[in-house]
């Protein structure tokens, strides 16, 4: 009843944004005092609920307290959405063999891979492992590789890379379709022929 109203009149389109509406303004759009203190009792149920809901919580099982202290994981993780369709896919550490070293970055290295499906067919891939530092994974680089994984899952288009699954081990690996003519990078910067 009240959508059109919040979404179109208050311009309301993410729960973050009731952090500036007053209960003047849901007065204007008709809104009583009994269904404004049901949406502000939503509201805190949605913010209390939101960390503990969270896939990477649900994925990592949280942190250990003693992890806490060395790896924060940035605020604005925790708002990250819950990929439609939930995990691609969960693959064991042994059924990926990772190869020769394709690339470095910021977060992380990319090796060439290939990963043994549970039916024993192989299906070359590229590995993306997070790059770890003496006490695990520095919070900066986590919070950037989960974010990646955030994207690429609920990604899907003939033109992007293909996220097969996530190796839930030291370090974390991204288990992704493998280019097959190599990194678009070194196609766009190579010599003319």
């Amino acid at each position: 009843q009240f959508y059109r109203p919040i979404l179109e009149e208050l311009t309301v389109t993410r729960p973050e944004h009731f952090d500036f509406v007053r209960p003047e303004d849901l007065d204007g759009i008709g809104m009583g005092r009994p269904a404004q203190r049901r949406l502000t009792e939503a509201l805190k149920k949605h913010r209390l609920g939101l960390k503990s809901k969270n896939w990477v919580y649900k994925i990592l099982g949280g942190l250990a307290p003693e992890q806490k202290e060395t790896t924060s994981v940035p605020d604005n993780l925790l708002s990250l959405p819950e990929p439609e369709g939930g995990l691609k896919c969960l693959i064991p550490d042994g059924a990926v063999c990772r190869g020769e070293l394709l690339g470095s970055g910021c977060f992380g290295v990319v090796h060439r891979g290939l990963w043994t499906l549970p039916s024993g067919q192989s299906v070359p891939v590229a590995v993306k492992s997070l790059r770890v530092g003496p006490e695990g994974p520095v919070g900066t680089e986590l919070g950037d590789f989960l974010r990646e994984v955030s994207v690429m899952m609920n990604l899907e288009h003939p033109h992007v890379l293909r996220l097969h699954g996530l190796v839930l081990a030291q370090p974390l690996q991204m288990v992704m379709e493998l280019a097959p003519l190599g990194s678009l990078h070194a196609r766009l910067t190579a010599p003319a022929p």
